[in-house]
This record gives structure tokens, sequence and C-alpha cells, in this order.
């Protein structure tokens, strides 16, 4: 065989350059039908890429005509990849033969050549099609396998095969992800919501306001212990005191005119009014003595900022503070309305206060609302109320942390749908 040109090796050179730097299989398929043209001495080329003989797909023609939906040599191409597919995966090239020629033999030149394109790694991506009017020869034959070569190579960089994933293969690796979502949703798991939650006292005593009035001062300190009959807070009383010392002046006045008339007759008048003004002091120094308000019980005094109490008007019954026994506490839970479906009586709750956010609390539902309660921020939520284990010791009052709440059994199908089916029973009223 005549050794080759130097101008053939320069665009061989050339070629095999511009096959490697192709960006994209797009640009490689020209690189390979058109600037290959020159090089390789054939008259029109066609490039197929696929992992599989029966279904390999054209990428470029360096005769558009020739791949063209309604020419019958895609037909007969694709035809003969079928009935040579074994030849293909193995790498091994073939010569149309005359009588397979008949279908296309007015479209195409006398010799066909199919050249597939096999990775070492990747086994077979795709097939080059050459056609030429004269025989190929045999250094045609060994530049075309060189250049092959060189385009296989290149193919494997954009056909590599996905990576696997934990030594499984796509299907592998599909089958066990269905696998695993299957036993997900068959086997139940518990529905979980997160929550706000403070420790407050349970049934307290509520120091309430015995009339419309003006808080004086409030003469205790938060979560300071207090007993029966310890004065807790003050109501002003300047206005009771100028009324009590003016009755009390006019009984003395009528009790002395009555006294004055002993052994004559004393008319009915002043004597009822004289019971009138008695009744009217008695009254008077009922609520004088409760302007001082006193606790009815022993506890500690659960009340914020004392001192923003100081000359603030209050209604007869309105809540001032709590006298709480610390070792009565429950907890009170914000739920989102999100999530408060998933919420009943009885449901466990695990409690992490800030204070000591490693350990939990156990507890569980008692108290459930079905009103939303005001919020400051356009999410509702409401409020629930849990009782603390037995045997545990009960958290300072006031404390505040998460609650992780755990609800209704059910299966991950439910747990992901989940937003769905509210929606379409909103929308469809189910």
């Amino acid at each position: 065989m005549a050794q080759p040109s130097v101008e053939l090796l320069q665009a061989l050179l050339k070629l095999e350059r511009q096959i490697r730097e192709a960006p994209d299989p797009e640009a490689l398929a020209k690189v390979i039908t058109v600037q290959g043209q020159s090089v390789l001495g054939f008259k029109d080329a066609v490039f197929y890429s696929g992992a599989n003989a029966n279904r390999m797909r054209p990428r470029a023609a360096s005769n558009e005509t020739i791949i063209d939906p309604s020419s019958p040599v895609l037909a007969w191409i694709e035809k003969l990849f079928e009935l040579h597919s074994s030849q293909l995966d193995s790498g091994s090239s073939f010569v149309a033969s005359e009588d397979s020629r008949s279908p296309v033999k007015n479209f195409l030149p006398k010799n066909v050549l199919f050249i597939p394109l096999h990775h070492s790694k990747h086994g077979l991506l795709g097939c080059i099609v050459f056609t030429k009017t004269a025989n190929f020869s045999r250094k045609e034959i060994f530049l075309i396998n060189h250049v092959a070569g060189t385009i296989s190579h290149a193919l494997g960089v954009f056909f590599k095969k996905p990576k696997q994933v934990l030594g499984l293969g796509i299907t592998q690796l599909a089958a066990f992800i269905s696998i695993v979502v299957f036993l997900l949703s068959v086997f139940p798991i518990n529905l979980t919501a997160l929550a706000p939650v403070e420790v407050v006292s349970y049934q307290p005593e509520i120091i309430k306001a015995p009339f419309d009035g003006v808080i004086e001062e409030i003469t205790v300190e938060p979560f300071s212990k207090v007993g029966p009959g310890t004065l807790i807070a003050r109501l002003n009383n300047y206005r009771l005191k100028a009324v009590y010392d003016d009755v009390v002046q006019k009984v003395l006045k009528a009790e002395s005119r009555i006294s004055s008339k002993q052994g004559k007759s004393v008319g009915q008048g002043p004597q009822s009014d004289l019971e009138n003004l008695k009744t009217i002091m008695q009254k008077t120094e009922k609520r004088l003595l409760q302007t001082n308000i006193r606790a009815q019980s022993n506890g500690i005094a659960i009340i914020k900022s004392p001192g923003e109490w100081k000359g603030r008007l209050v209604k007869a019954g309105e809540k001032i503070l709590e006298i709480a026994d610390p070792r009565e506490v429950e907890f009170v839970l914000k739920i989102p309305a999100r999530h408060a479906d998933l919420i009943s009586h009885g449901s466990s709750v695990k409690v992490f206060l800030d204070r000591s956010p490693f350990s939990s609390l156990a507890a569980s539902v008692v108290d459930t609302s079905l009103v939303p309660a005001k919020s400051d921020t356009p999410e509702k939520y409401y409020i629930f109320k849990a009782s603390l284990g037995e045997s545990q010791t009960p958290p300072h009052i006031g404390q505040k942390g998460i609650a992780r709440i755990y609800g209704e059994r059910s299966n991950l199908l439910f747990l992901i749908f989940r937003g769905q089916m509210k929606f379409a029973q909103t929308i469809f009223g189910l």
C-alpha cells in the first residue's frame, strides 16, 4: 500500500482535531459528513447515533435529500442495520450487497460501506454509512477505520453511560426506589407537627378587679410567694375616702339631732334618713376594704411588668394577675392551622424547653380548640393544651420552647398528597 502524501496527512490531522474539538454531537455529525468528504474520498455520508443497532436515528448527512422522510434511503439503511445487527454490535464493518441495493439503486451510488462506531468501554455508539461510485480502496478503508476510532472516542464523551449509585444501575436503582416507596406507603408512620409551647399554671386563682377603678400599685413581684391574706394589689381610694368621711359626718350629725330630742317624740323622717346614711357608710366602708386586693390561697404571683399597671384603668371583673401552684402546670401549644387536623385528644407530645433544649418532657393533649386564635401574623393557629406526664418534675411556669406533636398514624402516600386532598375537599366539598 502506497504511503499517504504529506497533504493527506495534514488534512487527516486537521479533521481529527476538528472531531476532538466538536462541542456537541450535532457539531460532530457535521464535521464527519461535511468536512470529512474531501479527506476520506466518499461521495455521501450519513451519520447515525444510538447504542442499539435496531434503534439508531440519523443525526446528519452530507446530502440532506438522503435523510428526507419521503426518501426510501432511511428505511433501507435501517433495514440493513437490523439484518446486520450482530456485526454492528461486535464492531465489524460491511459493504451492502448488490442484491440488497435494488430499492435504492436510483438514489445511492453502487458502493455503500457501513462503519460501526464502537467504543471500548461503552460499546456501540453509532454508525456511519459511506457511499462511493468506485470501489473503496484498501487505503480508503484504512483511513476511514482510523477516523472512525477517533469519532468513537469523541462520542464516548457525549454518550457516557450513567454512573452507578450504590453499585446499582439505573434499572436496579429505579426498582430499589420503587420498593422503598411501596414499603413506606404500606407501613404506617406517625404524622408529626412542630409548634411553639409555653408552660402555664393549671387552674390558678384568678385575681380580678372588684369594681371599676384605677390601679394604685402592684405590691408583689413576679413569681414571689404569697399566702392567704397577702396584699397583692391596691386600687386608688382617694375618692372613696372622701365619700366615706362625708357620710360619717352626716351620720354623726343625724345621731346628734336625734339624741338632743330625748324624751320628745321623734318623727319617722329623721330616723329613716339616719338608717339610709348608715347603709351608705357601710357600703362605702366595704368598698374601701376591697381597694386592698389580697390573695385567697398559697402559691406564686404570676404577673408581667408590675410597674406598667400603675395608673391603669380596670373594669369590674378584669383579670389583674394569677396565684398559681408551681407544682400544677400544663402546656399551651400554638398549632398552625395546616396541622391542626392531624392532632386529637390524647396525642403524644414531646416538649423541648429553651433552657434545656437537649432533654424532653413527655405530655399528652388534653384540650383542643375549634376556634382559631388571634394572631399578629397572617397564618392562623389553634390553641391546644397538654398535660405533663406522671413522675416528671414540673418545669418553671413561664418557660417557652418547641413541642413535637405526634398525630394519627398514616401511610407515606397520605402524607405526600395530604395538601392535594385538603384542596379537593375545599373545592368539591368532599
